[in-house]
């Protein structure tokens, strides 16, 4: 169940809540199927400061294993000569597995400087953002 606000002027506000049964999925291997019902909640947002600088964030939190799943935090500025979007995130990788005990937390900070009309350095970062965060539109570059 998601609820989620788009302001006209870019703002958004997303609030989640996701329950996962035990083994609901007969399809996927035995090491795949959850042993325990999952409760998870969620919140993004993005909120922009003025038409050049956006920052937004999100937080996955698994209430049954009492544990974050993701947190991030990130600020976009966009300028008529180039673009920099700089974001903190720190999340759980679960192995493609239900156990936990095998899970482990990564993080980063990430950069992404572009020069208009010359391209960019690092990974295309919008398409993550606009995952990230329902109904975010990144400025564009």
């Amino acid at each position: 169940m998601d609820l989620r606000y788009r302001d006209p002027r870019g703002h958004v506000l997303n609030l989640g809540y996701r329950w996962e049964l035990e083994g609901f999925d007969p399809s996927l291997d035995e090491e795949d199927r959850l042993d325990y019902n999952r409760e998870e909640y969620d919140i993004s947002g993005a909120y922009r400061i003025s038409p050049r600088v956006d920052v937004i964030g999100r937080f996955t939190y698994d209430h049954t294993n009492s544990r974050a799943l993701e947190q991030l935090a990130g600020v976009q500025w966009n300028d008529c000569c180039y673009g920099l979007q700089l974001v903190w995130r720190e999340w759980v990788d679960d192995n493609d597995t239900a156990r936990i005990d095998d899970d482990f937390t990564d993080r980063g900070i990430f950069l992404r400087f572009v020069f208009k009309g010359l391209g960019g350095v690092g990974r295309d970062a919008d398409s993550y953002f606009e995952e990230a965060i329902p109904g975010y539109r990144a400025t564009q570059f």
